[in-house]
């Protein structure tokens, strides 16, 4: 008997307890409206648990343009196609795909820039390269670089020496366009 005055009693004290601390959280919050904010995407639908996500490999491969279950080995010189061992057409340490292999056979190639760097200054060469890609991606001029390496033995380093060439058709127009970036054509 006791005991269910005492199990009836402690029961009436918890739930006055959470009463009360219902009551004082709404008194505290009583004049504070959280609402969500209005510009939130909507919430993707889930058709993998996060462990199949987490688990799942992240690709890194980058395929052939031409054979596109074929990881790519080298790209092309000219328009940095990436080409499968199949795919690519070298000349000597220059690798073309099958288009510019036949514009570097059949057209005139002029020399158009030499530029040598250092591992204390490979600036040059990156500002260079830069600007020969930009022309192909905005208004399709071939350039290729010829790259060649100098043992500088008494300065302990490796130099590097690239020969920028262009159509010769072009050449006048690429040298201008190197001028204006503080570059020295070849005479």
């Amino acid at each position: 008997m006791i005991d269910n005055i005492l199990y009836t009693l402690l029961t009436f004290l918890l739930l006055l307890i959470v009463v009360s601390f219902y009551f004082l959280l709404k008194i505290k919050f009583k004049n504070k409206i959280i609402e969500p904010p209005l510009d939130l995407p909507p919430l993707p639908i889930e058709t993998e648990t996060n462990d199949e996500i987490l688990n799942e490999p992240i690709s890194t491969k980058t395929f052939c343009i031409n054979h596109h279950d074929v990881e790519y080995e080298s790209t092309c010189q000219v328009c940095y196609a990436h080409l499968c061992h199949q795919c690519i057409h070298p000349v000597g340490s220059i690798h073309f795909c099958s288009t510019h292999l036949n514009l570097f056979r059949q057209e005139k190639w002029d020399l158009f820039l030499v530029l040598k760097t250092s591992p204390n200054n490979p600036e040059l060469g990156v500002i260079a390269f830069d600007l020969k890609k930009s022309l192909w991606e905005n208004q399709q001029i071939p350039i290729y670089i010829e790259t060649g390496y100098e043992i500088n033995v008494d300065q302990d380093r490796v130099d590097t020496i690239l020969k920028f060439h262009t159509l010769e058709n072009h050449l006048e127009y690429i040298k201008n366009v190197f001028r204006e970036k503080d570059f020295v054509p070849t005479p």
